[in-house]
This record gives C-alpha cells, sequence and structure tokens, in this order.
C-alpha cells in the first residue's frame, strides 16, 4: 500500500472519515526515532515507519531530546474521525545503549 492509500478517505453511510493511526504505530514510531538519535547524536524531528500492513507513515516528532547516550521522542496519537481515549495524547519512548 502506499501513502496514497493512506491518505484517501474511508466512506461510511455517505460520510468520508479521516484515517489515523494507532497507539502502536506512535510507540514504534518513537522507538525508532530515540533509538536513531542516540546512534546518530543529533535531533530528529519527523520519522517513517512501515505498518505491518504495508502503509508507509510519515510521523511528526515532538519535543525530541539527546543527551549524550540517552535521547527521548514523542509521538502524537492521531485517531482520526474513530478516536479513543488515547486521541491526542503524546507516546514517549526513552532510547539508550544497551
Amino acid at each position: 500500500m502506499s501513502d496514497q492509500t493512506f491518505d484517501a478517505p474511508v466512506w461510511h453511510h455517505g460520510k468520508a472519515l479521516r484515517k489515523g493511526y494507532t497507539t502502536g504505530s506512535c510507540a514504534t514510531a518513537a522507538a525508532k526515532v530515540a533509538a536513531l538519535m542516540v546512534m546518530r547524536q543529533h535531533l530528529i524531528h519527523q520519522v517513517s515507519i512501515v505498518t505491518p500492513s504495508g502503509v508507509t507513515l510519515c510521523l511528526n516528532v515532538e519535543s525530541p531530546h539527546v543527551e549524550g547516550q540517552q535521547a527521548v521522542a514523542s509521538i502524537r496519537k492521531d485517531g482520526g474521525d474513530d478516536v479513543d481515549a488515547t486521541h491526542g495524547m503524546l507516546i514517549f519512548c526513552p532510547g539508550h545503549p544497551q
């Protein structure tokens, strides 16, 4: 699937519904960014991940921080038009070498 597939609305009872992404996708993206920031030693403000269904998501990173061998990144959850209790929350992930 392409980004265009993700951007295309889902129609339900004649209404176009905006798609969102899962909490797991947010956590995956935040973990990827945190690990990359530790390895590269610079801030990252946008990240791409591929979902299990093959959709590529390009997500903005909020409040990235890296200091020495530790980093933290967060992604804001967007539930689209199918919101749940996590809609709008920041999903954080720390990063550090093992």
